[in-house]
């Protein structure tokens, strides 16, 4: 069985001003890359234990 797990990878975005100067701006807030890490983890965990089953049956 193959199991992937998707990542969402923050990508800046870079604001130009009047004066030549940039601002490098996260393209998601803290709240959403927060969420984000909490449901990677909770993939993780629940692949974990989908393993651990696998492996107890073909024991």
């Amino acid at each position: 069985m193959n199991e992937q797990l998707c990542l969402i990878k923050e990508l800046p975005i870079q604001i130009f001003s009047n004066i030549d100067n940039h601002l490098e701006y996260s393209a998601l807030d803290d709240e959403t890359r927060e969420r984000n890490l909490k449901g990677i983890a909770e993939a993780r965990r629940l692949l974990a234990e989908k393993r651990k089953s696998a492996a107890l049956l073909a024991a």
